[in-house]
């Protein structure tokens, strides 16, 4: 799933920086190439989805902005893919523990329930006391 767009990673990167990470072609065109721009992207959201895809049903509906960001510092990441400066290493490294938190089930991506809503197939609590095992006249 997209979690972030070329025009996403532009706006938060720079223009600059997007285009030399992206026009890496033997011809270059001068500019940003969205292609490259969206094949990192879509390799970050694979990563995402991965970790998703045991607790959510994909795609989620409503998609929570904190995806989109970790997915720009992914993407930025796995565009620096021979010297990832510190920044890009630090917001690979947060995005993946961000994940993992969110994959244990620490962070949850959906809001809460409403206070006078109760989960759907849950009914009320009943209790059993069940039997007394010691007690007198028990022989």
């Amino acid at each position: 799933m997209a979690y972030s767009t070329a025009q996403d990673m532009i706006d938060a990167f720079g223009h600059a920086e997007m285009r030399d990470l992206s026009d890496t072609g033997e011809t270059r065109t001068g500019d940003v190439v969205t292609a490259v721009l969206d094949k990192a992207i879509a390799d970050a959201g694979a990563m995402i989805d991965g970790y998703l895809m045991g607790r959510y049903q994909l795609p989620l509906n409503p998609q929570p902005a904190a995806l989109s960001v970790h997915c720009r510092g992914m993407a930025r990441y796995l565009l620096m893919t021979t010297a990832p400066d510190e920044r890009a290493k630090a917001d690979f490294a947060g995005a993946l523990k961000y994940l993992q938190l969110v994959a244990s089930g620490s962070i949850s991506l959906l809001p809460p329930a409403s206070a006078g809503q109760v989960p759907a197939g849950l009914g009320p609590v009943v209790f059993d006391t069940g039997s007394k095992v010691f007690a007198r006249g028990n022989d």
